[in-house]
């Protein structure tokens, strides 16, 4: 099967310097500028029902004061911190939103997301459903388009995106197409219907993604091609899902219950957080450990006094999880090689660079996490996208790490 590399380009697209000047150009006083568009775009999309159920940076934040997040520590992400630092403009843009999804503090440079919109659940069904209603393939790109023209351009034809994906060739060459979820369902069916769509005398084909990947299945039988499933790179039945457990359990009084009864080689979870994930050592012992706790305690899974809720993780579920675990190990392995020989960590151009200016640094850090038995103090930057955090394989719940980047190949 032809395969091609596909990136999640809002944390690698490179945003020209001159940014910031080009839109205040554009402003004017009668109306929002574009560049209050966009840094309300921006932080809307940090606190949105995509990006903030599995974003375990904000979610340790907003325990930390009522939900109320600084704008200061809001700066040190990459793509906020390349639209504009000055908090006294951001705070002035988030208060034109119309939106209702935050609150920004009367007398502090602080916001938090409406207390009338509580979070979604990260593995809701309906949220997975209406995201494969509203996300597209587009095709006709310029070979030359950046992910800010495309943006661009979708905001022209009314759509404000949740994600933007650049197909690209092996050698990262731009294929002139896209996959993009959009808000609404209304904007998704406005681009679907609009069959006179051009971008610089390029017609632009636009289908469902699902539609899309049922075509090129079609096509691959057409020509007599056989689907031949890749063999999975990790053991199945490794991965368990808990929730219900109280802010002051202990990551040690988790890894102990289980480890009675199976190996555990990595508990993703920090005390204040309700959920986490523990991932096995060997094939299938999640259900075993599950079996043999619930035997012990009648049909329940207690955690320091809380009933816990555990599922083993399952098909796209676990193997969502996975790329994301394979791809934070390697990060890691490749920040480790670089403290090795004293060059420290690069920063990213997309999402959450460099450290916290000011104050305790060790506040903006990540989380500690316990890996093969030992606790690990090595500590590793988050990255955020921009507008992509909602593709498929990125509502499937939390992931070992922050989620970042992945790579996966596609036809």
């Amino acid at each position: 099967m032809a395969s091609e590399e596909m990136e999640y380009y809002g944390n690698k697209t490179e945003v020209k310097e001159d940014l910031k000047e080009e839109v205040k150009d554009e402003q004017t006083s009668d109306s929002i500028s574009p560049l209050d568009r966009k840094i309300i775009r921006q932080i809307e999309f940090y606190f949105g029902d995509v990006n903030l159920p599995k974003d375990k940076f904000i979610q340790e934040k907003i325990t930390e004061d009522e939900g109320w997040v600084t704008l200061e520590c809001l700066t040190t992400f990459n793509r906020l911190k390349m639209l504009s630092t000055d908090l006294d403009e951001i705070k002035n843009a988030l208060k034109k939103s119309t939106s209702g999804l935050l609150e920004v503090h009367g007398e502090e440079y602080k916001i938090r997301r409406s207390l009338d919109r509580p979070v979604p659940e990260a593995d809701d069904p309906i949220i997975k459903k209406n995201s494969k209603l509203k996300t597209l393939y587009m095709k006709g790109f310029p070979l030359t388009y950046s992910f800010d023209e495309i943006e661009e351009y979708l905001g022209k034809h009314g759509a404000s995106t949740v994600f933007i994906k650049l197909r690209k060739t092996e050698d990262h060459k731009f294929k002139g197409s896209v996959f993009a979820e959009v808000m609404t369902q209304e904007e998704a069916d406005k681009l679907l219907n609009n069959k006179e769509l051009k971008c610089e005398d390029n017609e632009i084909t636009v289908m469902l993604r699902e539609d899309y990947f049922l075509k090129k299945r079609e096509e691959r039988k057409e020509r007599g091609e056989t689907e031949q499933p890749e063999k999975p790179k990790w053991k199945p039945g490794c991965v368990l899902h808990f929730k219900g457990v109280n802010d002051q359990t202990r990551r040690e009084a988790i890894k102990e219950l289980f480890t009675k009864h199976e190996e555990i080689s990595w508990v993703d979870y920090s005390q204040g957080e309700n959920q986490g994930h523990l991932r096995f050592t060997d094939e299938g012992a999640a259900q075993k450990a599950i079996d043999a706790i619930k035997a012990e305690n009648d049909g329940k899974i207690i955690i320091e006094e809380a009933e816990v809720e555990v599922k083993v993780l399952e098909g796209e579920e676990e193997e969502n999880f996975w790329k994301m675990a394979i791809e934070d190990d390697k990060k890691r392995n490749a920040n480790r090689n670089q403290g090795r020989f004293g060059r420290g960590r690069g920063r990213g151009r997309g999402g959450r660079g460099g450290k916290f200016r000011g104050g305790n640094k060790r506040e903006f850090r990540h989380k500690r996490r316990w890996e093969d038995g030992k606790k690990d103090d090595r500590t590793q930057e988050n990255e955020h996208k921009k507008f992509d955090d909602n593709s498929e394989s990125h509502t499937e719940k939390s992931s070992p790490a922050k989620k970042q980047k992945v790579e996966v190949k596609e036809e």
